[in-house]
């Protein structure tokens, strides 16, 4: 398992996967290593031979294994489409991991982070996420990142005084998280608070320039829906939304993935978001709200 982790760090996936193919018949029977190898489809992108494999030794491995149920989640979802049969693993998955592990925060926010942003923001699959993120600030009510994903969750539920507050107290806990600040101009750009909104992304941009980093693609986004909102020019909308699209995908590209990394680093409903502006910037507005 070591030397897959070294492989998966290199990117060798085909050499992993050969790998696996010659002691797969020797530990049959080990879990981690069917676990580790749909894994691998995963971050190739290889849903179906995924979806598969899960599928057939699915039978063969402990019922109580909560990550078989993630997998078939994540295959529901970035493969089938399908949001029924996600949510029915989902909430088995979300069953076995408060069984299995009652007091582990970070599984949760894990969890919940890497489904909200694969679920095209379906109600019914974030609330669920809610709900383990809720039982991780049960835990560590002052840990900041824990308190920006609820309030994420809360502007999805158009609870935007809700969401501000968490963002401000995020912030307030650590100062350094970049997160609660793209979420409190999230909050500003929907109360229509667009020049406060707009300062807070030229501030931003200064900060990152002066480090020598390359701006965040969320805030590019968010300078071309406050351009939009104040009528500027679709062709220059559509060329801000295509800055922030190419630097989100340079950014994932850049980004070395282990288990489903990829998937939240893709953050797949951002990525296709930005698609949809570019592709009918004429309903521009009907996808601000992330």
């Amino acid at each position: 398992m070591g030397g897959f982790k070294c492989l998966e760090r290199m990117k060798e996936n085909e050499e992993i996967l050969d790998s696996f193919q010659e002691i797969a018949p020797i530990f049959n029977t080990f879990s981690p290593l069917h676990i580790e190898k749909c894994k691998i489809f995963l971050n190739t992108g290889d849903y179906e031979n995924a979806m598969d494999y899960i599928s057939n030794i699915s039978t063969k491995l402990p019922s109580k294994n909560f990550e078989i149920y993630k997998i078939l989640s994540i295959c529901c979802l970035c493969y089938e489409g399908d949001f029924i049969e996600a949510s029915k693993n989902i909430d088995k998955m979300i069953d076995i991991i408060f069984q299995n592990e009652p007091k582990n925060p970070e599984l949760y926010y894990s969890t919940a982070k890497l489904f909200s942003r694969i679920c095209e923001n379906r109600p019914e699959i974030l609330k669920k996420c809610d709900t383990l993120i809720k039982k991780s600030i049960e835990f560590s009510p002052r840990n900041a990142k824990y308190l920006i994903e609820q309030a994420f969750y809360k502007i999805k539920f158009n609870d935007i005084n809700k969401g501000f507050e968490l963002f401000k107290k995020a912030g307030e806990i650590d100062v350094n998280n970049k997160e609660s600040s793209f979420g409190l101009i999230q909050v500003k750009i929907s109360s229509n608070k667009l020049k406060e909104a707009s300062e807070d992304i030229d501030f931003l941009k200064d900060i990152f320039q002066s480090l020598q980093k390359n701006v965040h693609p969320k805030l590019i986004y968010y300078e071309a829906v406050i351009k939009y909102l104040q009528n500027e020019t679709e062709e220059n909308v559509g060329a801000i939304v295509t800055e922030a699209l190419n630097t989100h995908v340079k950014f994932a590209r850049q980004q070395v993935f282990s288990k489903y990394d990829i998937l939240i680093i893709t953050e797949y409903d951002f990525l296709f978001q930005m698609a949809k502006c570019k592709i009918f910037l004429l309903n521009f507005v009907h996808f601000i709200l992330i």
